[in-house]
């Protein structure tokens, strides 16, 4: 019997992979860090949203909730090109070292409200603590007393471009190798009844 996949997650990864798709070449790499231990992607309290143009509303990134004081550590390995502040807030931001062979392009991780204890021109290991979650003269503007916003930028091409975060957690998100069904099951008509099985 042939076997079939069935909505295989994994093989919807290697194709993406196999394009050079940011997804799945970002799935590909296994040693991502979280920015806050122990605040997995799913306590994400506000989801990405690109804006349509460079000047148009959206949400550049992802908010995990936070405290003050909290440790943030370097998702992934880089150089700091940012350390300071920018409209009154505490940002740090990173270029990752291997962003051109996992994205295709340069890409730059922002971190704010964050306290940094790194400065701009050194580098950062993959879950080094970079600063400190830092709330403290925040009145208002985002992420001013519970979250830590983290974004990941595009930066060598002419128009900024922004990518879902969410894409450097592959074992953490919900991604599941579906089960495999052969060609008969199909033809007796057992596909529906799975199908329907599956969904509950």
């Amino acid at each position: 019997m042939i076997p079939i996949p069935f909505a295989a997650s994994l093989g919807v990864i290697s194709t993406l992979l196999a394009l050079g798709h940011p997804l799945g070449l970002a799935a590909a790499q296994t040693d991502w860090e979280l920015p806050l231990r122990g605040v997995p992607p799913t306590s994400i309290i506000t989801e990405f949203s690109p804006p349509r143009s460079r000047f148009s509303s959206g949400h550049r990134g992802v908010d995990f909730p936070s405290t003050q004081g909290q440790p943030v550590h370097a998702v992934g390995s880089g150089t700091v090109t940012f350390a300071g502040y920018i409209a009154g807030k505490p940002v740090v931001s990173i270029e990752l070292v291997n962003s051109v062979t996992t994205f295709g392009n340069r890409v730059r991780s922002t971190y704010e409200p964050v306290n940094s204890l790194v400065s701009t021109g050194s580098y950062v290991s993959a879950g080094a603590v970079i600063g400190y979650i830092d709330f403290s003269g925040r009145q208002s503007g985002h992420c001013r007393d519970s979250c830590l916003h983290f974004g990941l930028k595009v930066v060598d091409e002419a128009t900024a471009r922004y990518l879902s975060p969410r894409i450097l957690w592959r074992s953490l998100a919900v991604l599941h190798p579906s089960p495999v069904l052969d060609r008969s099951q199909i033809l007796d008509g057992q596909f529906q009844k799975f199908f329907g099985a599956s969904q509950r």
